[in-house]
């Protein structure tokens, strides 16, 4: 269960950058600062990360799920 919540926190968080990266390449036609730049790259290394964590999360249950299906 806490896997689970852990999962679907990331997957929140996950959305919610997803979201962010997309209203500021939007942005960025008109929006060409240096500031405005490095606050988009820094939203996707965010989001790249919160990929990542879930991947490693679903990975583990799933190790776990087929450990306990193999041990009974």
């Amino acid at each position: 269960e806490e896997i689970m919540s852990q999962v679907s926190r990331l997957i929140k968080r996950h959305k919610n950058l997803l979201e962010k990266v997309e209203t500021l390449e939007s942005e960025r036609s008109l929006a060409r600062t240096f500031e405005h730049k490095s606050e988009l790259i820094k939203l996707k290394k965010e989001k790249l990360m919160a990929k990542e964590e879930i991947t490693q999360t679903l990975k583990v249950l799933n190790d776990y799920v087929n450990n306990e299906s193999l041990t009974g």
